[in-house]
This record gives C-alpha cells, structure tokens and sequence, in this order.
C-alpha cells in the first residue's frame, strides 16, 4: 500500500489569514511520488473512510451520478456513462482543447519563445589547460621560454659544462664526452598554455515549476483547459531550449469551517522525464480526474489526518498565498502557475512567468 510522506502536519502549526475569515488557516501537505501513487493511494483510502468522512464520500458519489445522468460537460466530454467508467478515465480526454487554446494565444507564446535568448542552455566560456586540449597559444608560452640541451644519446637534459659549443654558428651542438649530438630546445615554465572552450549550463539549468491543479465548481469542465494550455506552452518551451524541468501539481482544497488547507504536492514529471502531455495535462486540466480521483484524494487526505473534510471542495487560495504555501517546504528556487480557467487569466500567469525570467530571478523560498 502506498503511503504519502507528511511534509507539513498539524503539529507544524503553519497557519495564514485567508480573505475575511477571522481566524488563521492551517496547512497540512502530504507528498506524492508520482500521479500513479496518488491513484493507488485514493482508491485505497475510498474503501476505509472513516465514520465523519463516510458522508462526504457518499456525498461525492450522489454528486457524480446528478452529473452523469445530467450529460453535463462537468466532467468534460463526452460524459461518462457511469461511475465505473468514471474511474477508469487515465488520460487527457481532449487534447484539441488545448491546441486551440493555444492559438488563441498565438501572439503571446510567441513573446514567451522569444525569451530564448536567455533561456538558451549552453554558453561558452574559455579554460586554459596543459594537457593539449585546444589551441596553442605561443604568446602565453613565450612568457616563460627557457633554452634546454638534450642528448638523445644519453636521453636526457645535459649542463652546459658538458657540450662542445665550438660549432655553434653552424648549429652544430655536441657532446664533450663522446661527440654525439645535442638539441637546443625551448621549452616553457608556463603549463596552461592550450585554450579551450567548454559548454557551461546557465544558472539555473534546472527549473522546477509548481501547478495548481484543477478548478472551482463553477467552471465548466472544457474551461479546465486553459490550465494545462499555458503550463505546456511553458514547459515545451524551457525543454525545447535544452533545459531539464521538474513539474509538481498540487490538488486540493480550502476548508473554510474547519479551517484548513490540506494540500497533496504530487509529482508529475522528474528532471529526467520526458515532458509526458496527457499525464501532466490529465492532473491539471482533466476535470473527470480532478472532480472524482482528486476529489476523493482530498477525502483521503482528510482521513490520514484524522480529520473532518468538509462536502464543498475545490475552493482556491489566492496565488500569493499558494506560493507561501510551497515556499514553506521547497528549498530551491521555483515557478508557480496558479491554476486558470480563461483566456485572460492564462496570459496574466503567462506575462508573470515571463517577467520572472526577463529579470532571471524566479522567486526563491
């Protein structure tokens, strides 16, 4: 059985003021390896809920039958025929979605694929280096040049005491002892004398970008795809340009009785990863995934914690307040992505992202 690690927990006493509420909102945060982890770990917490817990979990059933029998676009489309279908979704159902989602925003990806100059990941930078790598430099050699005689009979560097200069104008070197001929070599006191260039990764090489997953109730499940539009445009971008990319989703929800923000940090893709489109955009943007498996993780959350979850979920913090809520627990310099559902909130988080790199100082925990 898979078993989140508790990151921030009630005994942490992390708390932030949230709208008008009067008293401060806790956070708790448990960490997923992987979307699958996240599954496995929801449909096994379904099955033992507890007896506070039971009633919004059968809540959660009813709502996602008035859905289904309804043929609403809740759960996008086409709408699951039943509640076994519904979990048995494992994809990005609409892809489409997102290619015109995209187009709409032609010209600001455009500004977007226009940063590359920064974002490019090799630069050169010149080492010097004694080991023959490289170009010779006979200027930095000649600062050190010294005269050295060497007999090739004797094999080794010989004193000046030791050889017959006497035909020296001739260029004619030779031993004392025996006749045999010696060379007059220079050789250099400096060893670094061979330039070569290295590729060197930019400062920050290795982005990691945080998503906030999913949507209020209001929004209409094809709406959802705006969230996962501006978060590939984004993370196509950075890979395309040879950067390594870290993407983690966060689900889950404000509880605004108990006051309580449980949140699962789950992550979608590893530096090393293949941008992977329908894993990442089925966690973001796919409403039957969010609104039922996402849904129920939070239930499942609630119940780890011994906790009560409240029937309403889905409700959001403002971005400031969710990137407080990461910098709590990662240590290395992040983007966030505060999750959309419109054109013009895609571009506002886009023109951010943008900014972040134009002044190359993403924000830092």
């Amino acid at each position: 059985m898979v078993t989140p690690k508790l990151i921030i927990g009630p005994d942490d006493k992390l708390s932030f003021g949230f709208q008008n509420m009067k008293a401060q909102v806790g956070l708790r945060v448990l960490e997923f390896a992987s979307v699958q982890d996240f599954v496995a770990w929801g449909n096994t917490s379904r099955q033992n809920v507890n007896g506070r817990n039971y009633k919004v979990h059968q809540s959660l059933r009813e709502t996602a039958q008035y859905y289904i029998d309804r043929k609403d676009d809740w759960f996008g489309l086409p709408t699951p025929e039943s509640l076994e279908e519904l979990n048995q979704i494992d994809q990005y159902r609409s892809p489409q979605l997102i290619d015109e989602a995209q187009q709409d925003m032609s010209d600001q990806l455009r500004r977007l694929a226009s940063m590359q100059t920064f974002l490019e990941a090799p630069t050169k930078k010149m080492r010097w280096n004694p080991f023959g790598i490289g170009v010779f430099s006979f200027d930095k050699a000649a600062t050190g040049l010294r005269p050295l005689l060497y007999s090739e009979a004797l094999e080794k560097q010989v004193s000046r005491d030791e050889v017959d200069f006497s035909r020296e104008a001739d260029g004619i070197l030779t031993l004392k002892a025996d006749g045999s001929p010696v060379e007059k070599k220079f050789v250099t006191s400096v060893r670094d004398v061979y330039a070569a260039y290295e590729k060197v990764p930019v400062e920050g090489q290795h982005f990691v970008l945080y998503i906030h997953a999913g949507a209020s109730s209001s929004v209409s499940g094809p709406d959802m795809a705006f969230n996962a539009a501006g978060v590939m445009a984004f993370a196509q971008l950075l890979t395309e340009q040879g950067h390594s990319v870290e993407i983690n989703t966060l689900v889950g929800t404000v509880c605004k009785k108990s006051k309580k923000l449980r949140l699962a940090n789950v992550r979608v893709k590893g530096f090393d990863d293949p941008l992977n489109v329908n894993e990442i955009a089925k966690v973001v943007a796919e409403p039957s995934f969010y609104r039922w498996k996402g849904f129920n993780g939070m239930v499942g959350m609630a119940n780890f914690l011994n906790e009560a979850q409240e029937e309403m979920m889905g409700n959001a913090a403002p971005i400031e307040t969710m990137q407080w809520c990461v910098k709590q627990f990662e240590q290395r310099p992040f983007f966030f992505f505060g999750r959309v559902s419109t054109r013009q909130a895609t571009l506002s988080q886009l023109n951010r992202l943008i900014n972040d790199f134009s002044s190359k100082n993403p924000p830092r925990a």
